[in-house]
């Protein structure tokens, strides 16, 4: 009996779709999984954080550096103080919440949870009154120019705060997609906020910060609302869980505000040394060398609480080896965003922000490096608190608050903004390299959590 060739090439192509859609369900499969990893939405996330900075420097250096070029350093030093707000939050509240989250019940968490939202709203109060002061004061100390800025910094601080306070519980509680949101929703309110008061009329430095505090109250309180089922205030709690917090925070606390002098203090260096409108350019070129930011912000969101979990599962040269891939993956990152910023900073400077000063591509490479160093030394920070040797980073930051001093003073007023960004290239590599040596010591010798007789946070804390 024959063989019918039609059948026989009929069961070949008959599988080729089946293998198709095996195929094609398992690149699905694997791609789906990769967009839902924390990892990636938490870039998704860095990237509206990143795009709102950005698109606000263009917007306002495009509106102020012909007309009101003394406006956008204003701006500049906004941008520093802000940062100053979001770093002591971050020591204060958010810090010893992402540390302490992954040892507590459920009951627990959501009354401590519901403790740092009322340390939060005391810290903001605190802020507030400081910069009104702080405001007040500008003719009596030499700056009667920056008072409408200081206070729009400080009528909007509680706002920026609570938005940096929501965005960092939900990376907590690792429901990165609910800051990705949110984050995007405050990018796109701060961007129609500057483009309207623009088109108005009504823009300057002061009203920027209006805007931006607008769109974080906005986002900040969504967040919010979509986290509440995690949150149980007791004010009676407050108190006992901020002292047991502050055996870990006040080591931050030190640590994070030496470690921002150490870098943010520059702008306002330029600004005394030489005036207020040489801090646009020094500005324009850090926020064009933050083009990495999505990347190299999204991986710190996501690495900060890996490595507390990592300190709770893993031995002590598990733990070792562990942050040091991790920081080792910035240092990859630098010659090929060194290479990517050569090529797009100097038409980015001029077509995208209307700045024509002279060395800028420089100046961009030097600010990006030295991120990228801080970024290394931030994964060690990370390492070093969960070992509970917070006294080690604190220190450690004194050493660009140093060097700004003893070199960056001098280099600025020989140099301008190009010497102090090679003092903070300097620092930040040195600052790096002395705590992951440290951190790799301790490691080392330290077998278990510690028990420091100066109250450095050794272990993860149990609920009060």
């Amino acid at each position: 009996m024959k063989e019918n060739p039609s059948a026989s090439i009929a069961l070949p192509s008959s599988r080729i779709p089946s293998r198709f859609r095996v195929r094609f369900r398992s690149c699905f499969g694997a791609a789906r999984r990769c967009l839902a990893h924390r990892a990636f939405i938490a870039l998704v996330d860095q990237a509206a954080v990143s795009i709102a900075s950005f698109g606000t420097g263009m917007l306002l250096s495009r509106a102020f550096a012909a007309k009101m070029p003394q406006q956008l350093g204003l701006y500049y030093l906004a941008f520093t103080i802000g940062i100053l707000i979001v770093e002591i939050q971050n020591a204060l509240v958010s810090t010893p919440l992402t540390v302490t989250l992954p040892t507590l019940g459920p009951e627990h968490l959501r009354r401590f949870i519901g403790s740092a939202l009322i340390h939060q709203g005391a810290l903001s109060a605190v802020i507030t009154i400081a910069l009104a002061a702080l405001a007040l004061c500008a003719p009596l100390l030499h700056i009667p120019s920056h008072r409408p800025m200081l206070i729009a910094c400080s009528i909007t601080a509680g706002a920026v705060a609570l938005r940096n306070f929501a965005r960092f519980l939900n990376f907590a509680l690792h429901r990165p997609h609910i800051a990705a949101i949110t984050d995007w929703l405050v990018t796109l309110l701060q961007l129609a906020g500057i483009i309207l008061l623009q088109r108005s009329h009504h823009l300057t430095a002061a009203s920027a910060v209006g805007a931006i505090g607008l769109a974080s109250l906005i986002g900040g309180t969504l967040a919010l609302v979509f986290s509440r089922q995690f949150i149980q205030t007791k004010l009676a709690k407050s108190w006992p869980d901020f002292r047991s917090n502050w055996k870990l925070s006040r080591w931050v606390f030190a640590s994070g505000i030496v470690g921002n002098a150490g870098v943010s203090l520059y702008p306002w260096v330029i600004d005394r040394l030489a005036n207020t409108v040489a801090v646009g350019p020094w500005g324009n070129s850090n926020t064009v060398s933050s083009a990495a930011n999505p990347v190299m912000m999204g991986l710190q969101n996501w690495m900060a609480p890996a490595i507390a979990h990592a300190y709770t599962d893993r031995s002590r040269e598990q733990y070792r080896l562990y942050v040091t891939r991790l920081a080792s993956v910035f240092l990859i990152m630098l010659p090929f965003m060194l290479a990517a910023l050569f090529l797009i900073s100097k038409p980015l400077l001029l077509h995208g922000y209307h700045d024509f000063t002279p060395q800028t591509v420089w100046l961009v490479l030097l600010l990006a490096a030295g991120s990228l160093f801080q970024a290394v030394g931030f994964v060690f920070t990370r390492g070093l608190f969960s070992l509970g040797r917070g006294a080690i980073d604190t220190w450690t930051n004194v050493l660009p608050l140093v060097e700004l001093l003893v070199v960056g003073i001098p280099l600025v007023i020989r140099f301008g903004a190009m010497g102090g960004a090679i003092s903070l290239l300097f620092a930040q590599i040195l600052a790096s390299a002395v705590r992951g040596i440290a951190f790799w010591k301790v490691c080392r010798t330290q077998t278990a959590p510690v028990s420091d007789n100066q109250g450095v946070y050794a272990a993860p804390m149990e609920a009060v």
